[in-house]
């Protein structure tokens, strides 16, 4: 089942961590709720970006394009 609402709303946080709009912790509380989707895509990318941030130290993101 596609999930418009939250592909967008994934993609967006993402966006807004990779533009140093959030820490790392802010990152992991907001992605909780994605992890839980009906969208089987929505799943895995919130899975997929869980393994590419810290979550022992609180910190906006650090690397290059």
């Amino acid at each position: 089942m596609i999930v418009r609402e939250a592909r967008n709303g994934l993609a967006a946080l993402i966006r807004r961590y990779l533009n140093e709009q959030l820490t790392a912790f802010e990152f992991d509380d907001a992605l909780d709720e994605f992890h839980e989707s009906s969208d089987d895509a929505v799943r895995f990318v919130a899975d997929s970006v869980w393994y590419h941030y810290d979550d022992c130290d609180d910190h906006l993101v650090v690397l290059n394009k």
